[in-house]
C-alpha cells in the first residue's frame, strides 16, 4: 500500500499539507494546516490521524518535527490521544456557561503543581504496592492498618504522635458528620449549633429527625455561658462547632474561647462535634477542641477542602474503642466504608509527601487570592488572609438574598446568608469562596463586578426581600 493510500484509508482527503521552504517552522506549518482542516470541515471530530512515523515520512521530515507539530495542535484543543489506539480530532470544547462561581468553596488549584502527573504517578504506585484483590473489597473496620497510620500522620499537626487505632476513615466530612448524627443522637433531639453554620449540618440533621438549635456567638466564636444556658433548656446530646476559619464566618475561634466551651461540654455531659476542614490552612490556628476534652470531642478532618474535592476521604478521631464501634455501625447503614482506591491514594499521598506538597500549594494559592479579593473589594473585605472563603457584610441598601439575585443577573453566583442560619434572623451578609474559579484573571474578573455591584444601590424594580 502506497503512502498516499494510506493517508486516505485514514479519511483525511485534503490533508496532510505541502510544506513549503518559506512557510516558517515545519513542526507549525503541520500545526497550521491541521487548525485550518478543522476549521474547513476537512478533518471531523473522532477522525483518526496517521502515526506520526508515518505522518514523517509522508511529509519527508523527522520525527522530532511531527512530534512537535502533534503537541503543539494538543495546545491548541484539537487533538487527544487515545493510548494504543492513536491521536483522534478532538471535539471541540464549548464553554457551556458564562458564570463566575463564587458560591462553591473548595481548594484553588495550585500554581507550579502538575496535578495530572501526581494523580498518574500516585495511582502507579498504588496499584504497584498494593494487592489489587483488597482494593477491590470490602474494608468494613474503618480503614485499612495503612490507611489508619496515613491517618495519624494527617493528624500529627494538630494532635502531635496520634494513635492510629482510634482514627477511622471515612468517605468524605459529610458521610462523618451524618454517621456521628446518627449513633449519638435519637429522633427529636436537639443538635447545638452557632447562628451562622454548615449546610450540610442542617441537611443531615433535618432528613434525620433532629433540629438544630442555635446558641449566640460573638466575633470569637460560641458564647461559653450561652452553651450552658442552651444545654439546661435543651438537654441537647451534641454540639457542633467548626472553630476554625469557620464556615460561613471566616472566624478562628482563639485557644481560651476553645478551652471553655470543652469545659462547658464537660459540665454538661454533651458531645461536641468538632468539623475541622480548615485547620492545615490558617495561619498559626490554635490546638482543637479535642486537645481540651479528648474524650468529649468527635474530631473530623477531611481532605476535599483543603487538597482536592474528588479526594473523598475523611479521618475520624474517636478516642473510645466502644464509641467507635457504635459510630462505624451508623456509618455502615449508609455509606459502609471509604473507597479503598480512594483510600490508598490518599494514603500513598500522605505517607510520601505529596499530599504535603499539595497542601502548600494550595495554601499559597489561597493567600495570593486573599491578597486579591482583599484589594479589589477594598474596605469591605473583612477576612483574615488564609482560607477559602471571605464572610462579607453588606451595605444597609442590599440585602443578602436580593444581592444574590442581583449578582446571578450579573454572572456570578455567590451564597447568601440565609444558607446557613440555624434559626432565627440571618445576617445581612454573603460567603464568597474564591476557590471555586481555576483561572486567577476569571476570579479577578469575577471579584471586580461584584465590586461594582456592590458600589451601587439595587434597581428600583428589585424589591428588598422581606
Amino acid at each position: 500500500m502506497s503512502q498516499l493510500k494510506a493517508v486516505q484509508d485514514e479519511r483525511l482527503p485534503s490533508w496532510p499539507p505541502r510544506l513549503t521552504v518559506h512557510g516558517g517552522p515545519r513542526f507549525l506549518q503541520i500545526a497550521d494546516a491541521l487548525q485550518a482542516a478543522v476549521a474547513a470541515g476537512a478533518l471531523q471530530p473522532g477522525d483518526r490521524l496517521p502515526p506520526q512515523r508515518q505522518l514523517a515520512a509522508r511529509l519527508d521530515v523527522d520525527l522530532t518535527t511531527v512530534t512537535r507539530a502533534y503537541d503543539e495542535a494538543r495546545r491548541r484543543n484539537l487533538l487527544e490521544g487515545r493510548g494504543a489506539r492513536g491521536t483522534y480530532v478532538a471535539a471541540p470544547k464549548v464553554e457551556l456557561t458564562s458564570v463566575l462561581d463564587l458560591s462553591m468553596n473548595t481548594p484553588p488549584p495550585p500554581d507550579g503543581v502538575d496535578f495530572d502527573d501526581m494523580l498518574r504517578q500516585g495511582l502507579a504506585q498504588v496499584l504497584m504496592r498494593s494487592d489489587n484483590e483488597l482494593l477491590m473489597t470490602y474494608h468494613l473496620g474503618g480503614g485499612s492498618d495503612a490507611d489508619r497510620r496515613a491517618g495519624a500522620a494527617w493528624l500529627q499537626p494538630m494532635f502531635g504522635r496520634a494513635d492510629a487505632r482510634q482514627v477511622v476513615v471515612c468517605p468524605g466530612a459529610q458521610a462523618a458528620l451524618a454517621a456521628l448524627i446518627l449513633a449519638l443522637t435519637a429522633p427529636g433531639d436537639a443538635i447545638l449549633a452557632e447562628p451562622a453554620s454548615y449546610p450540610g449540618l442542617l441537611a443531615a440533621a433535618t432528613q434525620f429527625g433532629r433540629h438544630v438549635v442555635a446558641v449566640e456567638a460573638d466575633r470569637h466564636g460560641m458564647l461559653p455561658d450561652r452553651l450552658e444556658q442552651a444545654c439546661r433548656r435543651h438537654a441537647p446530646r451534641l454540639v457542633y462547632l467548626n472553630p476554625t476559619l469557620q464556615n460561613p464566618t471566616a472566624v478562628t475561634m482563639p485557644a481560651g474561647r476553645r478551652r471553655d466551651l470543652a469545659a462547658v461540654a464537660t459540665r454538661c455531659d454533651v458531645r461536641i462535634i468538632e468539623d475541622d476542614p480548615y485547620w492545615l490552612l490558617a495561619d498559626a490556628p490554635p490546638p482543637p477542641i479535642a486537645t481540651f476534652a479528648a474524650d468529649r470531642v468527635y474530631y473530623v478532618s477531611t481532605l476535599s477542602k483543603c487538597l482536592t474535592p474528588g479526594l473523598r476521604v475523611a479521618f475520624v478521631k474517636i478516642r473510645d474503642a466502644g464509641e467507635r464501634e457504635r459510630f462505624l455501625v451508623a456509618l455502615r447503614a449508609f455509606a459502609l466504608m471509604a473507597a479503598p482506591l480512594t483510600a490508598a491514594l490518599a494514603t500513598q499521598w500522605i505517607l510520601d509527601g505529596s499530599a504535603a506538597g499539595l497542601l502548600a500549594g494550595v495554601r499559597a494559592e489561597a493567600r495570593l487570592r486573599h491578597r486579591m479579593a482583599r484589594d479589589i473589594l477594598a474596605g469591605r473585605y473583612a477576612g483574615t488572609g488564609d482560607g477559602l472563603h471571605v464572610w462579607l457584610e453588606l451595605p444597609a441598601y442590599w440585602q443578602a438574598a436580593q444581592l444574590a439575585r442581583a449578582a446571578e443577573r450579573e454572572g456570578i453566583t455567590v451564597t447568601s446568608a440565609e444558607a446557613f442560619a440555624t434559626g432565627g434572623e440571618a445576617a445581612n451578609a454573603i460567603r464568597i469562596s474564591l476557590g471555586s474559579i481555576k483561572e486567577r484573571e476569571r476570579l479577578r474578573a469575577g471579584l471586580q463586578r461584584l465590586s461594582h455591584l456592590l458600589a451601587r444601590r439595587p434597581d428600583a424594580d428589585d424589591p428588598a426581600v422581606a
